[in-house]
């Protein structure tokens, strides 16, 4: 089962892990609001943390909805689990109806702005 990326997003979850995996920073360029230190900085940084997906086999969908599966991104990417449930948390209050692509964006921003 292949997850489909929403509207507007550059990279699926597949290609940011591949990207990831494979150190790739100029994949990760293509994302707005990335830059070419962003991305290396992305790479170095996660590159262990995160697995390559295999090409016929793919991960199911988180269950839960868009909270958990936006949760468990930022908890992938490093985020302690109180100040991630926290940032999507506010984020669904504001925007109850956004879709996972676009909550991790702004959960992402939030948490930016706060450290």
């Amino acid at each position: 089962m292949n997850v489909v990326p929403e509207p507007g997003t550059v990279l699926d979850p597949d290609a940011l892990r591949r990207a990831l995996a494979d150190g790739d920073a100029i994949a990760l360029t293509r994302v707005p609001g990335i830059g070419r230190k962003g991305a290396e900085r992305m790479v170095l940084e996660l590159r262990d943390k995160v697995v390559a997906p295999a090409p016929a086999l793919t991960a199911p969908a988180a269950a839960g909805g868009p909270r958990d599966q936006v949760v468990e991104a930022l908890l992938g990417l490093g985020f302690p689990v109180k100040a991630a449930e926290q940032a999507v948390d506010a984020v669904l209050a504001e925007n109850a109806e956004a879709g996972a692509a676009a909550a991790l964006r702004s959960a992402l921003s939030q948490l930016g702005r706060n450290r």
